[in-house]
């Protein structure tokens, strides 16, 4: 393992995460899910401590423990005041190295992975999500949901928990505190960008160039709403395309002053919520436009959500639209290092995939280079072949379909 700090002096409170590279994207197709339940069962107790004193001992402390499942890797956390971070840290090391891994606690975590994915299939923004992700990522590691699927959770068993864990004892991870603690090797996250020599600069990555075609997914259900996601594939957080997808992103649905709510919200009142899901990723990013409308409202607002995407690909945004966008941009990006816990995880992130620590301070620097022509180009690039998915009453379904094809010449 790395092991990296960044002193506080001034803070009271100590926080710590392990970054371990890979995550849902390393399970085998029959077994998707395999990796969120290990990381459910790491945290259920560990050499000298069973799932009861694991808990009790961290919460003797006031501390907080907390554990996620990502595409591109899993994180476990634990934050405490400082003075107890020499106590505590080392459950960190022993959760990751010297796990129980308990059968009874494997079979407990399955059924509470099984339980949630029940729960989850009744929101229909998860439906449309998933549709659009299977048709989106063919045969791709994030055509996954980390959460995995009931028909694969079924197939896994307690020894491919334990295989799995052998594969990870082998990965690649990062621990990062603010504090310095007796038992860890002090290597200053300071030293880390003279000694990386890897992605100091942002690039072009080849996973960039992928081809799609225009793709429609339907998903009937008697609903008084249609929720619709459209979107496509775009690029790795070190590609060049990256800002400006984010300056694109706040164009769009930063705010009350973006296009999505002006046009359809405030204008004419055509949607319960709208957004943008473009999430940090280091392959190539899902970028999605997704609104949930009444049925009255549901053609107009796909109608609209066309016209906005047919206008980015085809005009300049205006001078005042860019840098309004870039304002919020620089504003989003200082909000996300509001806390020492959003600092430390970023660094971890960054230091796990041998990014420039100063990778989004760059991003910053930047964006005053971006011009009207890149976003066009890039608008191009990622959405002239977008891909739709909807889940709605079948006679909406299928007269959206209708006009989708039509435009789209499928």
């Amino acid at each position: 393992m790395n092991y990296f700090y960044k002193v506080d002096k001034n803070r009271l409170i100590s926080f710590a995460v392990i970054w371990v590279n890979g995550g849902s994207c390393l399970d085998r197709k029959d077994k998707r899910g395999i990796n969120n339940i290990l990381t459910t069962l790491l945290s259920r107790g560990c050499k000298g401590y069973d799932c009861f004193s694991l808990s009790d001992y961290v919460d003797s402390y006031g501390a907080e423990m907390y554990y996620e499942t990502f595409e591109d890797g899993i994180m476990i956390t634990l934050k405490s005041l400082q003075k107890y971070s020499d106590d505590l840290f080392p459950i960190l090391d022993l959760v990751i190295n010297e796990p129980n891994l308990e059968e009874n606690e494997f079979s407990l975590c399955k059924r509470n992975a099984i339980n949630y994915l029940i729960k989850s299939r009744e929101n229909p923004f998860n439906t449309a999500l998933e549709n659009w992700r299977r048709i989106t990522y063919v045969d791709h590691p994030y055509s996954n949901d980390t959460n995995g699927y009931l028909k694969d959770i079924d197939n896994i068993n307690y020894s491919d928990v334990l295989d799995e864990y052998d594969d990870f004892k082998s990965r690649e991870r990062t621990f990062l505190s603010n504090s310095i603690t007796k038992i860890y090797p002090q290597i200053n996250t300071d030293e880390f960008n003279s000694k990386n020599k890897l992605e100091n600069n942002i690039k072009r990555s080849n996973s960039e160039n992928c081809e799609s075609l225009c793709k429609i997914s339907t998903h009937h259900l008697d609903s008084n709403q249609l929720v619709l996601m459209i979107g496509n594939q775009t690029c790795p957080q070190y590609s060049k395309d990256y800002l400006i997808l984010k300056l694109l992103e706040s164009h769009l649905s930063f705010g009350m002053s973006s296009q999505l709510f002006k046009k359809l919200r405030e204008d004419k009142g055509l949607t319960y919520e709208q957004g943008i899901y473009y999430p940090r990723r280091m392959q190539n990013a899902p970028f999605v436009i997704y609104l949930s409308a009444s049925n009255q409202n549901a053609l107009e607002a796909y109608k609209q959500i066309i016209e906005i995407l047919e206008d980015i690909k085809t005009n300049l945004l205006k001078e005042k639209d860019i840098k309004l966008a870039k304002n919020k941009l620089y504003g989003f990006f200082l909000h996300t290092q509001q806390t020492l816990e959003e600092r430390i995880i970023r660094k971890a992130q960054l230091i796990g995939f041998q990014l420039d620590l100063n990778f989004d301070l760059n991003l910053l620097n930047n964006l005053k280079n971006i011009k009207p022509e890149d976003i066009r180009e890039t608008a191009r690039k990622y959405f002239s072949k977008p891909i739709l998915s909807i889940v709605g009453k079948e006679e909406l379904n299928q007269k959206i379909r209708y006009l989708w094809e039509k435009q789209t010449n499928l």
